[in-house]
């Protein structure tokens, strides 16, 4: 465990006196273990590393302290009986602590690489999202992304994930409620995500497309009957004549010229001067 001071207010050899006796209310002498004050960061800390196994009783510390509810277990007294030291001792403590969360060393370690499971959780969901039609295939996918769900309709709290990696690395790791990953990833949020997504990649624009015929276009014979032989040579002349487009004008020019010297059997020179 670390104990932490806030920088410049504590000298090396009273962090060591807090921290000892910070071991011995925690540990009541039952316990091995090993001291060490650092001094390479702005803030002086102190380390402590002990023996699990109770030296009277024979049971592991984990046995003993750290069972049942989160706010009974090992964390959050140390973080209580450390906070008693440093008001005795009139240093600076944390505020409303119960605000933050403890972490596992698997956890800590995550984030010191800049690994926040929560964070590649919600990476690998925000994925199964985009890649699933619905709510259903969303729960079949998260296997395949190493994700483990857990989904009761029926149950208050309805929907919970974890890491298959977090899993592999701590067998005992509980799985993690979607409200504590955050509002976008409760049930109802992910199926409108969902529909979301899925309305985006078939979306059809409502607004419909009106052709508008040049007036002094000339009409031609088409096979099924009277009109335009191509649409895309209507619209090639259109833009060229009215939109100034270079790409479309040289393009309507080749187009509408082969179309009606060919159907019409007209001299090139007699038709560009009609339509341009």
């Amino acid at each position: 465990m670390i104990i932490s001071f806030k920088p410049e207010e504590i000298t090396s050899e009273r962090a060591m006196r807090v921290a000892e006796e910070l071991c011995h209310r925690l540990l009541q002498e039952q316990y091995q273990y090993v001291l060490a004050v650092h001094e390479d960061h702005a803030h002086i800390h102190a380390h402590v590393v002990f023996n699990n196994t109770n030296m009277i009783t024979g049971k592991t510390f984990e046995t003993e302290h750290n069972q049942g509810r989160k706010s009974e277990r090992a964390w959050a007294e140390v973080r209580r009986i450390a906070d008693e030291i440093c008001r005795e001792n009139y240093l600076s403590v944390i505020d409303h602590p119960e605000r933050s969360k403890g972490k596992s060393h698997w956890e800590w370690d995550m984030s010191r690489q800049g690994l926040s499971w929560k964070d590649l959780l919600k990476y690998a969901i925000d994925q199964v999202v985009k890649d699933s039609d619905d709510f259903e295939e969303f729960l079949q996918k998260c296997a395949a992304h190493g994700i483990l769900v857990e989904y009761n309709p029926d149950h208050k709290i309805d929907l919970k994930f974890m890491l298959a990696e977090q899993k592999e690395h701590n067998p005992r790791a509980k799985m993690t409620r979607a409200k504590t990953l955050g509002w976008f990833y409760e049930t109802e949020q992910i199926k409108g995500r969902i529909a979301q997504y899925k309305g985006v990649m078939a979306y059809v624009p409502r607004t419909k497309v009106k052709v508008i015929t040049p007036v002094n276009a000339i009409p031609i014979c088409h096979p099924e009957g009277t009109g335009f032989c191509r649409l895309d040579t209507l619209f090639c002349h259109f833009m060229a004549k009215y939109h100034k487009c270079d790409w479309c004008f040289a393009i309507s020019l080749v187009q509408i010229t082969h179309v009606l010297t060919q159907r019409r059997n007209l001299n090139c020179t007699k038709i560009l001067p009609v339509l341009f």
